[in-house]
């Protein structure tokens, strides 16, 4: 399926349960799908919502799972664990506060 048009389908999912303020899927170097990507809200209120609502959903020959950190995971927390396996070049924590 076109990444375009899974976008599009990911909106008008997940737009049932707000205004969704961008929906992206991430690609590699040749512009397919990574096999993940974002949907933003307005609130966290929302995105909650939308999260227990869709988890496990079916889009397309996929099901959609959502993953987040507790609040309290920073960057030199999350690059801990990850340490053990050789030098990282980066790790982040993306919040939207």
């Amino acid at each position: 399926m076109d990444e375009d048009l899974i976008e599009d389908l990911l909106r008008e999912k997940f737009s049932k349960f707000s205004k969704t303020c961008s929906v992206i899927i991430m690609k590699n170097n040749d512009g397919k799908s990574r096999g993940f990507g974002f949907v933003n809200f307005e609130s966290s209120e929302d995105a909650q919502k939308a999260m227990q609502a869709m988890q496990g959903a079916l889009l397309g020959s996929k099901h959609l799972y959502v993953k987040h950190f507790n609040s309290n995971v920073d960057d030199k927390i999350l690059q801990k664990p990850f340490s053990l396996y050789g030098h990282l070049t980066s790790a982040k924590v993306i919040s939207y506060a």
